[in-house]
């Protein structure tokens, strides 16, 4: 349809539904540190933040007349990622904990991973998706959370240390990470198995971005932005 949101520190908004040609500007009551948003539905946006480590923010926000948040939901851990992969089913990560609702956000319960903050998410469908975390683990469910698996465990002294920040597929459902210094991995079997991509980039990559299945950026500190092939 056209519509394009854009949240960040303070409860800054930008709604455009032209696709970007023009924005609009507000100020959400809700002065949190908003850090992800994704499209519920046509209709209606959903929101995650932070305020401390303990401190987490679910909300969401009507496009019929940009009519204003909903009452915001708090919750005891900071929040950095949201999907919802259908209106009803949607999941949130964060420090120490993954969520899942299935009733559209009415209610929300605890995942099996912990032991890390989880920076991202990416998710297949309703059922299969890959949580990753800053200390460097990679958690996979492929039944919608009944069952996890710890792909990679960021807290084994054995390995390498690895900060993950970000997260997404191509249409291929080929995986990538990126995170500190440069550090880019690499999943063609939907996150059962990774490598690491060899490159001589020294910053923090912050988020990753396929523009085709065989490119992708990915972006770093001070405005930094990295284009990578396949």
């Amino acid at each position: 349809k056209g519509d394009v949101f854009s949240i960040g520190l303070g409860g800054v908004l930008f709604f455009s539904n032209d696709s970007g040609a023009t924005w609009q500007q507000r100020q959400e009551p809700a002065y949190k540190e908003w850090h992800d948003i994704d499209f519920k539905s046509d209709s209606e946006v959903v929101f995650c933040a932070r305020e401390s480590l303990n401190d987490g923010f679910i909300s969401s926000l009507s496009q019929s007349g940009m009519g204003g948040f909903s009452q915001y939901t708090t919750h005891a851990f900071a929040m950095t990622d949201i999907d919802f992969p259908t209106a009803n089913i949607g999941y949130v990560s964060g420090y120490g904990a993954v969520y899942k609702t299935t009733d559209g956000g009415i209610s929300w319960s605890f995942q099996s991973p912990k032991n890390d903050f989880f920076n991202g998410m990416c998710w297949y469908n309703a059922l299969e998706g890959v949580v990753i975390g800053w200390e460097g683990s990679i958690c996979k469910t492929s039944d919608g959370g009944a069952t996890w698996n710890l792909i990679r465990n960021g807290n084994n002294p054995l390995l390498k240390k690895i900060r993950m920040k970000g997260i997404e597929k191509n249409s291929l459902g080929e995986l990538i990470i990126v995170g500190d210094n440069g550090c880019v991995l690499k999943s063609i079997d939907r996150g059962e198995h990774w490598i690491e991509l060899k490159n001589e980039i020294s910053e923090d990559l912050e988020a990753v971005y396929f523009s085709n299945d065989l490119t992708f950026f990915a972006v770093g500190n001070d405005g930094a932005i990295f284009k990578f092939e396949l």
